[in-house]
Formats: structure tokens, C-alpha cells, sequence
């Protein structure tokens, strides 16, 4: 009888769970092996017809957890069953704060409206007058939660009522910050009107700006650098925007950084990297021409010894070495710590291109050796014998016409 009762709730059998009750035979309060009533599941699949049957008994405990700490308003709430919603609030005898934790911090009917998107559901739950509305769960209050979530309508909701801490926060991560982490633009715009939020918050190593710039988000930069309270050069765990847009390639980004004046174009990173060399070092040749452009170091060294030069030439970049080559003052034959020049590892990368165009500024000691005396060698054939080639003499690179776009 129990497992007949059970079926016709949750698959909305209306006739069928009528039948059973009119036997009055069954114990409305018994829980299948989750722990849920026939209330439970007819409330979480929007069953209308059936809770308000089961209602009507008044034999039936609405407050009724499952074993997951889960009443049948925070299941109808999760599953945007708005009429079945209104039902259960409409007895007057639930508790729309009840949380499914024995600590208080659990998931509340509100959160778990908000946290899958029910705008209707979370309108209905704030019209109560009775909701508490800065709780949270596993370290997020409701605001938060629909930023992370994109609830676009559900923050705008959560903002009328007047009674949201804007920057409330129970990890570090600030609505803002995960707004813009997620790219969402309109969520950010709504945060910023408020002007309650932090907008230079850290979290992790980041800032809205950081974050906003390490993903190319032009738009946000723009939006945020439109507040006038931004930070634009704030530093967090050693990273800064021009940092982050530099490293990912954002040359647009770059650039707007860079215009605004407030940014240290000389900035470094953990490894004592600049922006410059971490374009060059990823290969990023618009991103070094612009920071080049703004006065950017060609000879700047990180704690290993790198130039961007290096960089670039160890990692293969040869449309950045030829921008680095036409700077009007660099080093070409710069070592690193440990002795090793840009030539010594463009040969051991095989680099043949960059080999070649080192070897035509006739600026390179072919001969130089690191600091445990190996000199510059390569796997690569043709590598091997342009440097046999220089160490003797004999070279097909014409040397007389390098280099016409450098100004010396």
C-alpha cells in the first residue's frame, strides 16, 4: 500500500493517490529509503493537485526533513514549482527559514531558488516579509550565489530589497569578483550602480581589474576603469593587470592599461618577470611592439638573468626577436644566471630562423660558453652548421643589409 501511495506522488496520479486516501489506511508520514514523504515528492514534481490533497488531510507534517535535511517548501523552491510554492505558504504553517544543516549554515528554500535561477519562486519567498535574507551556505550569501550563477534577474531582485550586503562575503570572493570572473557584464553593471562595492576587493591572487584583464574582457575593463575607483595598478600576490593582459596577449587591453597613465610598465611578477618579458616569453609580438612603444625595457632581466630576448629566443618567437632586434639599444648576446646567451639557446632549441637572425647582427659571441663550459650546440643539422659556419668564417647571411627597420 505504502509503495503504491508513493508512486502515484510523485508521478502525479491524482485519481490514483485519491482512491488511496479515501481507504484511509495509509500512514501519510512514512518516508521512502530517502527519507521523503509523499508530500516531498509530490511538492518537488510540481504536483498542485495532489499536495493540495494531502493538505486537505491534515495529517501530514509539513515541516517533514528527508535525510537530507530537505522540507517539502525547499524541495518544491528548488525545483521552480511555483504554485506548489504558494500552496505550502499559503497553510502558514512552514518555516521559510529552515536550512537542511544542524549548524544553520545550510541551504535555506530562498537559497536554493536563487542558487538554480527561480526568479518567481524567490519573489514569492521575499514577499513572505519573514525570509532571512543574509544567509548562506558553504560560504556563500545569496547575492553571491546568483553572481556565480549568472541570475541576472535574481541579483537585480535580491538588490531591491535594500537589505543586501553588496559586498558581503563569507570566502573573500565579492559578488563583483565573480561577476566579472564569469564575463557577465550586466551583472557587473548592476553591482557597480549600487556604489557599495569594493571594486579593488582581492581574492586569491586577483582583483575584479585582474581578472577582467587576464581574460581579454575589454568591456569590463572599460566598465570598471569607468567607475574612477579602480586601482589601476593594484598589486596582488605579485600580479597586476598590465601583468595579466601582458602574459594572456590582450593588446587591447594593454593598451588601454598603458593610456591611463597609473600603471608601472616595469612591474614584476614572482619570477621578477616584466610585462614585457612575459609577452615575449609567450610570444605575443603586438603586445611587445605597444610596450615597447610606451618605454618599455628591452634590457630588463628577471631572477633567472632572462631578457625578453632570451625569452624569446628560447621559446622559439621569431617575429618577436626581429621586434626586439629593431629596439635601438639591446643586448643581443645577454646571458642568463647561468651563462647561456639568446644564440646558445635559440641553437639548443633548433631554432634555425632565430639562430640565423642573431647571427646577422654580428653582435653574437658564437663561441661563448655557460658556466659549465658548453657552448652552444643543437640536435638540429642545419643549425649545427650555421654555427661551424660563423666559428669559421664562412657565412651565406648577409650581413651588410640587417636589420633595416633598426635605428640606431
Amino acid at each position: 500500500m505504502m509503495s503504491a501511495i508513493f508512486h502515484a506522488a510523485m508521478n502525479g496520479k491524482t485519481i490514483e493517490v485519491s482512491m488511496l486516501l479515501s481507504r484511509n489506511e495509509i500512514h501519510l508520514d512514512q518516508q521512502d529509503t530517502s527519507g521523503r514523504s509523499p508530500l516531498s515528492l509530490a511538492a518537488g514534481n510540481g504536483h498542485e493537485a495532489i499536495v493540495k490533497l494531502l493538505l486537505d488531510t491534515g495529517k501530514v507534517k509539513i515541516e517533514g526533513k528527508d535525510n537530507n535535511g530537505l522540507t517539502p517548501l525547499s524541495w518544491a523552491a528548488a525545483k521552480g514549482q511555483e504554485s506548489t510554492v504558494q500552496l505550502l505558504l499559503d497553510t502558514g504553517k512552514v518555516y521559510v527559514n529552515s536550512n537542511n544543516s544542524m549548524g544553520g549554515t545550510g541551504e535555506t528554500p530562498l537559497f536554493r531558488a536563487v542558487r538554480y535561477g527561480h526568479e518567481k519562486v524567490v519573489k514569492l519567498l521575499l514577499n513572505t516579509g519573514s525570509i532571512n535574507i543574509d544567509g548562506a551556505w558553504h560560504c556563500q550569501t545569496l547575492l553571491l550565489c546568483a553572481a556565480l550563477n549568472d541570475h541576472e534577474a535574481i541579483v537585480k531582485l535580491l538588490l531591491s530589497t535594500g537589505q543586501i550586503d553588496v559586498d558581503a562575503t563569507k570566502n573573500g570572493k565579492t559578488p563583483l569578483l565573480a561577476a566579472v570572473l564569469n564575463g557577465n557584464e550586466r551583472v557587473v553593471s548592476l553591482l557597480l550602480d549600487t556604489n557599495q562595492v569594493d571594486v579593488n576587493a582581492e581574492w586569491h591572487g586577483s582583483t575584479p581589474m585582474i581578472a577582467a584583464a587576464s581574460a581579454g574582457n575589454e568591456a569590463l575593463v572599460t566598465l570598471l576603469l569607468s567607475t574612477g575607483k579602480v586601482q589601476v595598478d593594484k598589486e596582488s600576490k605579485k600580479n597586476t593587470p598590465l601583468l595579466s593582459a601582458a602574459l594572456n596577449g590582450h593588446v587591447a587591453i594593454v593598451e588601454l592599461l598603458l593610456n591611463t597613465g597609473q600603471v608601472d610598465i616595469e612591474a614584476t611578477d614572482l619570477d621578477g618577470q616584466t610585462p614585457l618579458s612575459l609577452a615575449a616569453m609567450r610570444g605575443h609580438e603586438r603586445v611587445v611592439r605597444s610596450l615597447i612603444r610606451f618605454g618599455g625595457r628591452v634590457d630588463s632581466k628577471d631572477l633567472s638573468g632572462r631578457s625578453p630576448l632570451l625569452c624569446a629566443a628560447m621559446n622559439g618567437h621569431e617575429p618577436v626577436v626581429k621586434t626586439l632586434l629593431s629596439a635601438s639599444v639591446i643586448n643581443v648576446d645577454a646571458p642568463n644566471h647561468r651563462g647561456q646567451s639568446p644564440l646558445f639557446l635559440a641553437a639548443a632549441g633548433g631554432h634555425e630562423a632565430i639562430v640565423k637572425l642573431l647571427l646577422a647582427t654580428d653582435e653574437v659571441d658564437v663561441r661563448r660558453t655557460d658556466k659549465y663550459g658548453q657552448a652552444a650546440s643543437s640536435g638540429n643539422m642545419a643549425v649545427v652548421e650555421l654555427l661551424q659556419d660563423a666559428m669559421n668564417g664562412r657565412t651565406h647571411i648577409q650581413r651588410q643589409v640587417k636589420w633595416p627597420w633598426k635605428t640606431r
